[in-house]
């Protein structure tokens, strides 16, 4: 079969190696003849959740009370596919935003938490957020969308961040597959490819213009 695939079958060998390398104990196999095959491995993987403090839930609070419309236009896109953060970066760019991306839900969380405590997503003057959305694609390494979505909802509703509104953005468009993404806390749902169209309902249906 290598022969006429014209592979050398070292695929397999290579994630096996990377796997033990990342501290897994191995891939692991489940095949069904007429079905195919599943390869799974799990590594161990801490994240870091920042405790709340007075002062950060002081400063929450001042930020989730202020009156004043925040005009911030900066987004973050959360995709380990480079082409899909260039497409959606490009359409965004166009309309004014600032864009930020993160390849990763682990890097996501450290992006948003470094800018709260930087003062970088508070706007000048009005203590708004300046981060407006968040687009979560669902299969990522490291860290995939539904569980940096719960991590997420967890920090804001523990005040150790602002509300902000998290949207999936995944090929995965299956009844099940967006219900899940909706369980997680993720409040909106779009399916690639991403178009201005489907960008535009998000921006209009979230106030973020």
């Amino acid at each position: 079969m290598c022969i006429r695939d014209r592979g050398v079958c070292l695929g397999l060998s290579i994630a096996q190696a990377l796997s033990i390398a990342l501290g897994s104990q191995g891939i692991n196999v489940e095949s069904e003849e007429g079905q195919g095959s599943t390869f799974s491995f799990s590594i161990p993987l801490q994240v870091e959740i920042l405790q709340s403090s007075p002062s950060l839930e002081k400063r929450v609070e001042d930020c989730c009370s202020n009156d004043i419309n925040c005009n911030c236009k900066e987004i973050l896109v959360v995709d380990d596919n480079d082409y899909n953060v260039f497409v959606i970066k490009t359409k965004l760019k166009k309309l004014g935003f600032q864009v930020h991306s993160a390849a990763n839900g682990k890097i996501a969380i450290d992006f948003l938490t470094n800018c709260f405590l930087e003062s970088r997503n508070v706007c000048q003057g009005t203590n708004c957020q300046s981060i407006r959305l968040i687009f979560m694609d669902v299969d990522m390494p490291i860290l995939n969308g539904i569980d940096t979505t719960k991590i997420l909802i967890s920090m804001m509703k523990s005040k150790q961040m602002i509300t902000i509104p998290i949207i999936g953005c995944s090929a995965f468009d299956s009844p099940e597959d967006i219900n899940m993404a909706l369980a997680a806390g993720m409040q909106d749902y779009i399916s690639k490819p991403v178009t201005e169209e489907k960008l535009n309902r998000i921006l209009k249906a979230y106030n973020v213009s």
